[in-house]
């Protein structure tokens, strides 16, 4: 696992006016429970050391693992709204959205992005994959045999699925029954006094359409309007 650290964390604490030590020990606390918030543990709190105005500040995508706050799935779209009128094209950013978010919730990021006037907006639900970049605890790589479950269940998925594909090859492909329609085209070349033209013509059914073009030498080429 590749542990990412944000080094702005102990300027933003000078900038509040913290001494030294007192970023030493949040510091600290940070790197053994992977968040800034206050944590218990024992039945015992665990202060952090951070004041609980400034938390807000220091609020991520994610929640922590250890934690409670994360930036509301509205403050996503707020920054983008903020700079969507200065761009000509959409903005490339993740609305993340906790995994216990609702249907309603998700709906609802839909319909304030359309009302802030955002070109696009793409959303993803924390855990919605079995697999992602970024995760807020530690997993088992490893994958012993207490975390990897049973394995007599996980063969019998595998046969399951061998089954299914072997079931799915040896059923014949469907043909399309809808025939897609077909056009005639004919090309034509014309001159006129020296000036060469071109005429396509189309006929799909009972209707036709012609698209004429020409070519001029360079001499005679009438000048643009």
């Amino acid at each position: 696992m590749l542990k990412i650290v944000n080094r702005g964390v102990p300027d933003a604490l000078r900038r509040f006016g913290y001494n030294a030590k007192e970023i030493e020990g949040i510091i600290a606390h940070i790197e053994k429970f992977d968040t800034i918030e206050d944590v218990e543990e024992n039945g015992k709190n665990i202060p952090s050391g951070l004041k609980p105005e400034h938390l807000a500040v220091f609020d991520c995508a994610f929640k922590p693992y250890r934690g409670k706050r994360s930036i509301h799935y509205l403050a996503h779209l707020k920054m983008m709204a903020a700079a969507q009128p200065f761009i000509s094209g959409a903005i490339s950013k993740t609305v993340n959205m906790p995994g216990e978010c609702t249907i309603e919730e998700i709906r609802d990021t839909y319909v304030q992005a359309w009302k802030m006037g955002l070109k696009c907006v793409a959303i993803y639900r924390d855990g919605s994959k079995r697999s992602q970049p970024l995760n807020t605890k530690k997993t088992n790589d490893g994958c012993g045999k207490a975390s990897c479950g049973d394995v007599s269940a996980l063969e019998a998925s595998f046969k399951e699925l061998e089954t299914e594909v072997v079931r799915l090859r040896a059923k014949p492909a469907s043909r399309c029954a809808i025939a897609l329609p077909t056009r005639a085209r004919c090309h034509a070349q014309f001159d006129i006094a020296g000036h060469e033209g071109y005429m396509t013509s189309d006929c799909l059914g009972t209707t036709s359409r012609a698209n004429c073009s020409s070519r001029w030498p360079r001499k005679v080429r009438p000048s643009a309007v």
